[in-house]
C-alpha cells in the first residue's frame, strides 16, 4: 500500500511567491505514494486568496484568523490524514526529487521520526545567492541536542511522521514564529532524525523575511528576545519532565547570544546605561578567559555603535578561517564550559 504523503503550506501575505511555492510541490514525483496539499492562510490581506483558489480542488485552501505559524500547523495537522508531514513555507520552493528522497530516507530508516535536508537560498526574483553545503550529520538523537550538536532545518527542509507529530502537539501558539524549531527539536524527544545530505529545497531571502539582517532593526531584536523566551521556555519543560538539562556549555552559550542581543538593542534604542549594565552582568556570568575578554571589547563596540559593529562583523564573517583561527586560539568553547 502507498504510503500518504501531507504537504503543508504555511502562507501570511505572500501572495507574489506562492503560486510558484505550490506549483514546486504539485510538480513532485508523487508516483510512489498518495498526496494531499493543504495551504493555511494567516489572514493575508494581499491577493493570496485568489492566487491560491487556482489550485482548488488539487489544494485545500484554510483561511483563517491569524494564529502565527505554530496555529497553522495545527490547523493543517487537524485537516490532514498523511503518514508523513512535510513542511513548506510559501515564499520558499521545493526541488524536483525532494518527495523521492525524503520517502527513501524514511523506508530505510523506519525509526526515524524526522527527515531533513539543506536548503540553498534564493533572492525575491530567484536568483540563486548560494548553495547549500552538504550536511555530514546524518543521523540525530536527543544527545546531539543536549549537547549542541544537532543541525536543525527550517520548514521548507523538515518532514515528520504523523506518529511522532501526534506527541509533540498541538504546537504552542504563543509565539508567531520560529514554530518548525519547536517540531524539530521536541520530535528528536521521541525518535531520531535523519539528514539528506543534498539541498532538496531554497530559502527565499526578500525583505520580509523576519530573520534577514535581524540585527539591524531594534524591532526584530525585540521580537527575537521574546520569541527565544517563548520557545526556550518550552524546552526547558519538556527537558524537566524527562530529568534532563542542556549541557552547560550550550546553555553559556545561548545566554551569551540572548546578551548579544540585548547589548545591540540598547545601542539602537540609545540606552547606553542599561546596554553597560547588561555588558557587566555578562561579565559576571562567565568565567575570565582570552575568549571573554574579546567578546567584551567587541560588544563594547556594539553597544557604543551597533552600525560599526556589524558592518565589522560582517567583513570579519567574509574571511571564514578567521573565525576558526579564533576558535584555536582562544580555545572559546574551552573557556566557557
Amino acid at each position: 500500500m502507498p504510503v500518504s504523503v501531507t504537504a503543508i503550506i504555511t502562507c501570511y501575505n505572500y501572495g507574489r511567491f506562492v503560486e510558484e511555492s505550490i506549483r514546486s510541490v504539485l510538480n513532485q514525483d508523487w508516483s510512489g505514494c498518495s498526496r494531499e496539499i493543504i495551504v493555511v492562510d494567516n489572514e493575508s490581506t494581499d491577493d493570496t486568496r485568489q492566487r491560491v483558489e487556482k489550485f482548488v480542488p488539487e489544494v485545500l485552501y484554510i483561511h483563517q484568523k491569524n494564529q502565527g505559524q505554530g496555529g497553522a500547523f495545527n490547523t493543517a495537522f487537524r485537516h490532514s490524514s498523511g503518514e508523513i508531514i512535510c513542511f513548506q513555507d510559501a515564499d520558499d520552493i521545493w526541488y524536483p526529487r525532494k518527495i523521492v528522497r525524503v520517502l527513501e530516507e524514511f523506508a530505510r530508516h523506519p525509526e526515524a521520526g524526522i527527515v531533513q535536508h539543506p536548503l540553498d537560498a534564493m533572492d525575491a526574483s530567484g536568483r540563486v545567492l548560494w548553495r547549500a553545503s552538504a550536511l555530514t550529520q546524518a543521523d540525530l538523537r536527543l544527545e546531539d541536542l543536549l549537547e549542541g550538536r544537532a543541525q536543525l532545518i527550517g520548514a521548507p527542509g523538515l518532514s515528520i511522521r504523523r506518529s511522532v507529530f501526534e506527541k509533540i502537539s498541538p504546537v504552542p501558539t504563543d509565539a508567531p514564529y520560529c514554530a518548525d524549531e519547536y517540531v524539530s527539536k521536541h520530535a528528536l524527544f521521541f525518535a531520531p532524525a535523519r539528514t539528506v545530505p543534498e539541498a532538496l529545497g531554497c530559502l527565499r531571502i526578500h525583505g520580509n523575511n523576519f530573520y534577514q539582517k535581524i540585527d539591524w532593526k531594534p524591532e526584530n531584536i525585540e521580537k527575537y528576545l521574546m520569541i527565544r523566551e517563548h520557545w526556550d521556555r518550552h524546552l526547558e519543560r519538556r527537558l524537566k519532565e524527562r530529568g534532563l538539562r542542556l549541557s552547560p556549555l550550550v546553555e553559556r552559550l545561548s545566554l551569551l547570544e540572548r546578551r548579544k542581543k540585548e547589548i545591540l538593542l540598547c545601542g539602537w534604542r540609545g540606552r547606553k546605561s542599561e546596554g553597560l549594565a547588561v555588558w557587566r552582568r555578562l561579565k559576571n556570568e562567565n568565567p575570565a578567559s582570552l575568549f571573554l575578554a574579546f567578546k567584551m571589547a567587541s560588544l563594547l563596540i556594539a553597544m557604543i555603535s551597533p552600525s560599526l559593529y556589524l558592518n565589522l562583523q560582517a567583513g570579519y564573517e567574509k574571511f571564514r578561517w578567521l573565525p576558526r583561527l579564533r576558535m584555536a586560539l582562544l580555545r572559546e568553547n574551552a573557556s566557557l564550559k
